[in-house]
């Protein structure tokens, strides 16, 4: 941020700079009128306030002729030129003071149960406090899928204060280590914050879990709808990505991952998606799956 001057008066600081100063020396001159010796003075003292990481500074130049004029000016000039500088030094002192005053992020959360059977609701709570200066504003929610529901009553946290963040997942058509992330985007300086849980869904009876249910609202925008029209890379990143991110599959024969996709496992968790992608579309994730 700098102080904007009238451009008639910087044109003439060349002028009152060599008249004034001698370059290397503190020998002054008496030919200016007094009148433009206090321009000179409020002119170059007005402090230049520079926002550079977070540090304020003046300018090197105003420095030095603050104190060559400290020693080879008038008394009348010194006492302004003690003034404004006692007034610039006040300006940097609240302005390095508002730079460090930040929001600071913390959380925790619990959850209701770490283990369900599979289709029965997980509860939890992420509690975000703010340990800051500042109050922290919580700009943004979302959840890596439609299962999440979040509630969040309040958005700005004042120092040293807590709010809940309140979720709920659907289990419905998962099965094994679940891993579903909250991403907060908020003003603090490590914003977004991305808050992990995890959790297990347990098979219900011998049948394991109802996975074609993730073809039905809301699960269906994530796991299906996502992937319409997509083939090979595209079509893995959009629908398989978020259970299997690391493209770790035991099964090395084409054929056994082309009916493991079409028909799927209910005992492992793996949804069938013969009725719902083309005959293209699966045998374009083979070779990818293959290649890992």
């Amino acid at each position: 941020m700098f102080l904007n001057t009238d451009s008639r008066l910087l044109q003439q600081i060349p002028y009152y700079l060599k008249t004034s100063f001698k370059i290397g020396g503190l020998e002054k001159t008496t030919d200016l009128a007094s009148e433009h010796k206090l321009l000179l003075v409020m002119l170059l003292l007005t402090p230049t306030v520079r926002f550079q990481s977070h540090l304020v500074l003046l300018t090197a130049r105003q420095l030095w002729l603050m104190l060559s004029y400290l020693v080879t000016g008038h008394k009348l000039h010194k006492l302004c030129f003690k003034l404004i500088l006692l007034i610039s030094l006040f300006v940097l002192f609240i302005s390095f003071a508002s730079v460090q005053a930040q929001p600071k992020l913390e959380t925790h959360q619990t959850l209701e149960k770490t283990s369900v059977i599979t289709g029965e609701e997980i509860r939890g709570i992420v509690y975000i406090k703010n340990s800051g200066d500042k109050p922290l504003k919580i700009r943004g929610i979302s959840s890596s899928c439609g299962c999440t529901t979040l509630r969040l009553k309040q958005r700005i946290v004042l120092p040293e204060k807590e709010v809940e963040l309140h979720f709920f997942i659907d289990t419905k058509g998962k099965l094994g280590l679940i891993e579903k992330t909250i991403t907060l985007h908020t003003n603090a300086a490590d914003s977004p914050h991305i808050e992990t849980m995890h959790f297990h869904a347990l098979p219900s009876g011998m049948k394991g879990a109802d996975t074609q249910a993730i073809f039905d609202p809301p699960c269906a925008s994530c796991h299906l709808d996502s992937g319409v029209g997509k083939s090979e890379e595209a079509l893995y990143k959009a629908i398989c990505a978020m259970c299997h991110p690391a493209r770790k599959f035991n099964l090395k024969n084409p054929q056994t991952l082309y009916t493991m996709i079409y028909d799927g496992n209910p005992h492992i968790g793996m949804p069938g998606y013969g009725e719902y992608l083309t005959e293209k579309q699966i045998e374009s994730l083979i070779p990818f799956l293959s290649n890992k």
